[in-house]
């Protein structure tokens, strides 16, 4: 046996548990960034296919009808 090595597993183990908690906490932080930035980016695509809808039936533009081909 080794003096103090209960200590020092001890030690060890709150390094470890620290430093898990620190990336987890990293990680929750950027999965809200990503998921903020999805419902952005989602929510300009719905306005931009809304708004070639409504200019195509409201309008005689060709280029906004041939733009609804591709929806």
């Amino acid at each position: 046996m080794v003096t103090g090595a209960a200590d020092r597993i001890l030690t060890l183990t709150e390094k470890q548990s620290e430093h898990r908690m620190d990336l987890e906490r990293s990680v929750v932080s950027e999965n809200l960034k990503q998921s903020k930035l999805g419902r952005w980016v989602g929510f300009c695509q719905m306005g931009s296919k809304v708004t070639r809808v409504r200019s195509a039936t409201r309008t005689r533009n060709i280029r906004a009808k041939y733009s609804m081909e591709y929806l």
